[in-house]
């Protein structure tokens, strides 16, 4: 796996944020709930109930670490909302940021800094043995970018 360094414009992206992890330095260019930089999962994944309450779902890693991160949710929360929020506080308090590093992204489809193996990415749902999807043709057989076909 390769640590590459984050493109602010990738960092946007779903899919991209979803095959890779984010080593974290200072957090401000993570996103604290749709990248995964702690554990295996996102934390809007691993925890649902409470980020369909959250009202600042595009919040770094920094500013849920160094602001009053209760105010990123709305004031009446279910329960279970409240006990998953119980969790995020407790995975908060052992996270200390490095503010004069910034993050990193380790991806198994890196195939250089800043470059991602499209082709690996491609293959994939092959190896797994799922049939093509119709419009796969036209995304990874044309004359676009790897970056464009990667978004499409």
């Amino acid at each position: 796996m390769h640590a590459v360094k984050i493109n602010s414009h990738l960092q946007q992206l779903p899919l991209y944020q979803a095959i890779t992890t984010v080593t974290l330095g200072n957090g401000k260019s993570t996103s604290f709930g749709n990248d995964v930089w702690v554990g295996d999962d996102a934390l809007a994944d691993r925890f649902p109930t409470l980020f369909s309450h959250c009202t600042q779902k595009e919040a770094s890693v920094s500013i849920a670490i160094t602001s009053n991160f209760h105010n990123a949710f709305v004031n009446r929360m279910t329960v279970q909302a409240a006990a998953e929020l119980g969790q995020v506080h407790m995975i908060i308090q052992q996270k200390r940021l490095v503010e004069t590093s910034e993050d990193t992204r380790q991806s198994p489809f890196s195939c250089g800094q800043g470059k991602t193996d499209t082709s690996a990415i491609y293959k994939l749902p092959k190896a797994r043995g799922q049939n093509s999807y119709p419009a796969s043709e036209f995304v990874w057989r044309n004359a676009s970018p790897p970056r464009v076909q990667l978004f499409m």
